[in-house]
């Protein structure tokens, strides 16, 4: 779905004003930077770590230091490819202590689950699948399909062309597709 150029460019200009009205000392658009930018950061945070739980405390601990820090921030614009880079640094450094701890890289895949069995069964074949692609498209395919994020804003967020994200996107879905046929 193509987004039109006014709507893009009153989105973008939403989102930098709330950035900048905080690094002035706005606290009233915080619960709106939050409902924002906390979903994508979980997002990029299971995609690294593949644990719900783990994910979820990454996000909320990179969002809370990003919100706390933000009058120290340059330009408005890099918010999200800002506090996105904090999340992805957080993720890796939970993957080293898991490893240097000998860990399993996933986590969840032992624990007790109350959902009917084919659900559980969907749910790791789709984690198993997404831990096949590398770190790039994962990110793609979890903010577009999970996160609900156009391209626009995922080229933004991490920096990348809206092609590129186009491009990893559909390289993602296909890689999917083959990991996933026969197994669901």
């Amino acid at each position: 779905m193509e987004v039109p150029e006014h709507a893009l460019a009153s989105t973008i200009d939403r989102w930098m004003d709330l950035v900048h009205r905080a690094q002035q000392g706005d606290t009233s658009v915080y619960f709106q930077l939050v409902r924002a930018y906390l979903r994508p950061a979980y997002v990029i945070a299971l995609a690294m770590v593949g644990g719900p739980a783990e994910a979820e405390a990454i996000a909320q601990e990179a969002l809370s230091r990003a919100l706390g820090r933000i009058g120290a921030f340059g330009e408005a614009r890099q918010f999200a490819s800002w506090l996105f880079a904090r999340v992805r640094r957080r993720a890796r450094h939970l993957l080293r202590k898991r490893r240097f701890r000998g860990a399993p890289d996933v986590v969840g895949s032992g624990e007790r689950d109350s959902r009917p069995p084919e659900i559980v069964g969907v749910r790791r074949a789709v984690i198993s699948a997404l831990l096949v692609l590398d770190e790039a498209r994962r990110e793609v395919v979890l903010l577009h399909d999970l996160a609900g994020w156009a391209h626009w804003q995922i080229a933004e967020a991490l920096g990348i062309s809206e092609a590129d994200s186009r491009q990893q996107l559909f390289e993602a879905r296909r890689i999917l597709h083959d990991n996933l046929r026969g197994r669901l």
